[in-house]
């Protein structure tokens, strides 16, 4: 599997499984997809670079609590709102 064809499986799986947890992408400048699309981009290069399975499990987790931070502050804004 090539990188890009690696990208487009990230952004499809995390699509697949943000169905449970709708997300309102109006207030963004482009579509969910291409959010989605850049981001699994994103998270890819970073996670392509490191080598060995110790490496790959804490970029993982690094991003994961990354996201969960995110997560966590946006929804702090809401909730101000």
């Amino acid at each position: 599997m090539d990188d890009l064809e690696t990208v487009r499986l990230l952004s499809e799986l995390a699509q697949e499984t943000a169905k449970e947890n709708q997300i309102d992408f109006g207030m963004l400048s482009i579509s969910e997809k291409e959010t989605f699309d850049l981001l699994a981009s994103e998270v890819y290069e970073k996670f392509k670079g490191m080598e060995g399975i110790e490496n790959e499990r804490l970029v993982l987790l690094g991003t994961i609590v990354n996201l969960a931070v995110q997560n966590f502050v946006l929804n702090l804004q809401l909730l101000k709102k």
